[in-house]
């Protein structure tokens, strides 16, 4: 084989790559997170198809998430707090 026909195969299986079914999975599946970390951000609820989804998760991901909720927890807190004094004075 001459080495044009080395980079075209090598070229070739690039190609396929970049179509996995993996590689929608994955895609799917980030998207799916974005969305519950978006939840979080502007205090939606989480749904049932998304417990389910974040139960099945990688422990760094579900690290991610508990952060992110634990930050909106205080955020809230806080704003609770402000409104609270507010309506004492």
């Amino acid at each position: 084989m001459s080495n044009c026909e080395n980079n075209l195969i090598i070229c070739m299986d690039k190609q396929r790559k970049k179509n996995t079914p993996e590689k929608t999975v994955n895609k799917i599946y980030e998207k799916m997170f974005e969305n519950v970390i978006q939840n979080i951000k502007t205090n939606k609820d989480i749904t049932i198809e998304q417990m389910d989804f974040i139960e099945f998760l990688s422990n760094e991901k579900k690290m991610e998430i508990i952060k992110e909720y634990n930050k909106k927890s205080k955020e809230n807190k806080g704003m609770i707090e402000i409104i609270k004094n507010s309506q004492l004075r």
